[in-house]
């Protein structure tokens, strides 16, 4: 999709192409079955005041809430003010900042690639201008708007950030700790998570294989009349004394 980034500091506008970094969710839904035919289970819509049949060709107005009042709209009408809105989605860098704040992070929910489209030399010059600053803008995605970070990162490629409204966060916990700890103990599983860490971690060998496990389960139920284990909890290691967790932990050091 073929986007605009408007830069204030330089009012200067970029030609670029917007493209999702993250694929669909692969959630999977199961109809329900009617009791007499064993067939989907199919709504019928009717009006709310006379009771009156509604098929989709009656679809001709919008309610649309404004305020406290409930307005009808034609439908086509409605349609072009929301066309008329995604047609000026325009990524505008409002204000640049040499380092983003620390909680920041705590708001970031996914991003977009931003790639090359016909001015190959817009994308050029926006890989570079993005280095070392980073780029604070609002942008439309589907119909919502976003806060969002323009930056390039350490692979060289240019990303917009979508930030999670602030009033869409929950408080942080309370960070008051008042729980206590043997020292000795703790010392000694720091001991050992040092000694069991690896220098790298290859995380894009990570695969989603829950929906894989899920269908080979129906299968069983289904097919082969074969019923799921129950899945075992991890058992918790309780110990009588300190004495003991700390034997039990020497010999994790082995």
């Amino acid at each position: 999709m073929e986007r605009t980034i408007q830069i204030d500091a330089l009012n200067k506008p970029f030609k670029v192409e917007v493209k999702d970094a993250v694929k669909g969710q692969r959630n999977r839904s199961f109809s329900n079955a009617t009791n007499c035919c064993g067939k989907v289970v199919k709504q019928k819509k009717f009006c709310s005041v006379c009771d009156g049949d509604v098929t989709g060709q009656d679809f001709q107005r919008k309610i649309v809430k404004i305020g406290k009042s409930e307005h009808l709209i034609d439908a086509q009408a409605l349609k072009q003010v929301s066309d008329r809105i995604k047609g000026e989605d325009i990524i505008k860098v409002h204000t640049i900042v040499s380092e983003l704040p620390d909680d920041v992070s705590d708001r970031m929910d996914s991003f977009v690639w931003i790639t090359a489209g016909k001015k190959v030399n817009d994308y050029a010059e926006l890989k570079e201008l993005f280095t070392d600053v980073y780029g604070i803008g609002t942008a439309g995605f589907r119909g919502n708007e976003y806060e969002v970070v323009l930056m390039t990162g350490g692979d060289g490629r240019v990303r917009c950030v979508k930030l999670v409204e602030q009033s869409q966060i929950y408080d942080k916990p309370d960070n008051d700790v008042v729980g206590q700890y043997n020292e000795q103990i703790v010392a000694m599983e720091k001991d050992i998570l040092g000694k069991k860490a690896i220098d790298k971690y290859d995380f894009s060998q990570f695969r989603d294989t829950r929906a894989e496990q899920e269908e080979t389960m129906i299968e069983n139920v289904v097919i082969h009349g074969i019923q799921p284990d129950v899945v075992e909890t991890m058992k918790v290691v309780t110990q009588k004394s300190d004495e003991e967790e700390l034997e039990r932990l020497k010999a994790l050091m082995n």
